[in-house]
Formats: structure tokens, sequence, C-alpha cells
């Protein structure tokens, strides 16, 4: 969350999504939300985020960016090593003392959103998508009928495929038209105050 709105970044697997929220969370001005999933509510006033207090799974790359970090992850008996392709999962109390940041409760307005690709450049780049594209939000939306899992994790538990697709998913999609659309490309972290000074 910055200046009262909370910016959703949201990738598939490996593209850096754990990579860019810690590197925003510890800049000054920014909260953390969520961690990797979050509840969205559409209404007239757009789209409300909500967090999800869930157990981050985090690359070692990622937690080595972070001495603090790193230095936790072992206290807890983990080796970090950054040739591991496994993740570490850790408890959000355990990155909140760690890196410092706080927390927000309750639903944010949802204003921007991140599509990052650590790998798709040698120097971070971040810029403005010209069109919004909430179709590729939706591509990441988890309910029963679309979950192989359907279990703890799906949030619509007894919406259909067809009810779905034909009331609240077309009200998300056109409530996410609003929002502002970028992508993030390369290992990161932008320079302070770059990123901010766009998304302004």
């Amino acid at each position: 969350v910055w200046e009262g709105a909370a910016v959703l970044v949201i990738g598939g697997k490996g593209a850096g999504k754990s990579t860019v929220l810690l590197d925003l969370v510890t800049r000054p001005g920014w909260r953390f939300l969520s961690g990797d999933k979050v509840f969205l509510e559409t209404g007239e006033a757009g789209v409300l985020a909500h967090g999800w207090p869930d157990y981050p799974h985090l690359g070692h790359a990622t937690v080595m960016r972070h001495p603090a970090l790193r230095r936790a992850a072992e206290g807890l008996g983990h080796r970090v090593d950054p040739a591991c392709r496994t993740k570490i999962l850790l408890r959000p109390e355990v990155l909140q003392r760690a890196l410092g940041f706080e927390c927000v409760r309750g639903g944010v307005p949802l204003r921007w959103v991140i599509f990052p690709d650590v790998l798709g450049a040698p120097d971070t780049r971040f810029a403005p998508l010209p069109e919004p594209d909430p179709e590729r939000v939706v591509e990441n939306l988890e309910w029963t009928a679309n979950n192989p899992l359907a279990r703890w994790h799906s949030f619509l538990p007894s919406l259909p495929v067809a009810e779905a697709l034909a009331g609240p998913v077309p009200r998300l999609v056109e409530s996410l038209k609003a929002c502002r659309y970028y992508r993030m490309e390369g290992p990161g972290p932008l320079p302070p105050g770059a990123l901010e000074a766009v998304l302004k």
C-alpha cells in the first residue's frame, strides 16, 4: 500500500512477485497488505483489496537481498543458498520483524497493478502499459470450480464457472479497467523515488 491505495503485484511462478513485494515494503512510505493471495471486492468505489495472512514462500536469492531477513531465516534453521531452487516458508511475523515494515488491515482501494518479470531484462525498467489489462488479472483468480485443489484456498466455494463468468468476473473486469497498469522488468530494485515518480 502506498499513499492510501493498494498496488497489486501479479504474475506466474518465478515472475518475481515476492522480490518486488519485499523491495516495495522496505521503502519509506510503503506498507504491507498481503502476500501470495489477496481478496478483491467490487463496489461503487471500485475494487477494494483485502489482505490474506499467508506464509510467504521466498526464493533463496530474494532472501539474500535483505541481510536482516537472511539472518532471521538462518536463525530458524534454514540454509540460505542462492543456487537452491526450492523456496523458504516463513511466518509473516518473521518478515515483519526482520524488515520492519508496517501491515495494513481492512479493505484498501486498488489503484495500481504491476506485472513483474525479473528475468526479462538485464537492467531494471518500470513503465506504464498503454492500455489496462484486467483480463491478465482475472487469469489468476481462484474459485472452487476452476481450482484443481478445490480445498482451503478456494475462495468462492459454491460458484460454478458459468455463474462466475456471467456475474462477478465481468463486474471485476469492468472495475479493474480504472486501475493503472505497469510492467517491471529486470532484477531491481529501482532507485529510491524512481518507481514512485512513475506511479504519480
